[in-house]
């Protein structure tokens, strides 16, 4: 069976894990290069985690015949003090064969490097606009208290922003959110994962 793995933080990969990748049918994934943003602490360093997702990862998955796509943008919970920086590259990554979507960007309120949600939304409106612009999926993060609440924000500031709701994905859902989600017209996002409370069985039954 061939398969794609859709959300996958490519510096957390061993050459164990791209070897199961592999062997389970994995052929391509979309890598997200915000996702190595934790310590970021200026444009540079982000755009190093961009360059090196995109040059030496894409390179090592390459190795297993596994095809790397990439997303880019300001992770919210590593919001460096010149992020304007990298809001003003996104567009040239974006212009990339290889750069397939803004992502995980969003909300966060316990973003230890900047948690003003007014500074996160203001970053939140302009990749929404490059995503229109670019004609490029977002995707977007859930946090972990008032979910509902965030949804419907979301929602509006991605119709403010004239990108079809189809291309936002709304990631680390569960049962009730994932109906809001559905409902809205956006596209759910499953986290499978030990810190998400979320097991395979639990997907499935979603």
């Amino acid at each position: 069976m061939k398969m794609i793995d859709t959300h996958v933080m490519m510096q957390s990969l061993g050459l164990a894990d791209l070897e199961v990748l592999a062997a389970s049918g994995i052929q391509a994934l979309i890598a997200d290069a915000a996702g190595g943003m934790d310590y970021a602490t200026s444009a540079g360093a982000a755009v190093n985690f961009f360059e090196q997702t995109l040059g030496g990862e894409s390179k090592r998955a390459g190795e297993y015949s596994i095809r790397v796509f990439v997303i880019v943008g300001v992770k919210m919970t590593a919001i460096p003090p010149d992020y304007h920086d990298i809001l003003d590259m996104l567009p040239q990554y974006l212009k990339r064969h290889e750069v397939v979507g803004l992502g995980e960007i969003g909300m966060e309120p316990n973003s230890k490097t900047c948690p003003d949600l007014k500074v996160q939304e203001e970053i939140l409106r302009a990749e929404l606009k490059l995503a229109h612009e670019f004609d490029k999926p977002v995707v977007l993060h859930l946090p972990g208290t008032e979910r509902i609440d965030r949804i419907n924000r979301y929602v509006k500031l991605i119709d403010d922003s004239g990108l079809d709701r189809n291309k936002a994905i709304i990631v680390h859902s569960d049962a009730e959110t994932t109906k809001a989600i559905v409902a809205a017209q956006c596209m759910a996002g499953l986290s499978v994962l030990p810190m998400r409370r979320m097991t395979a069985e639990d997907a499935a039954r979603i």
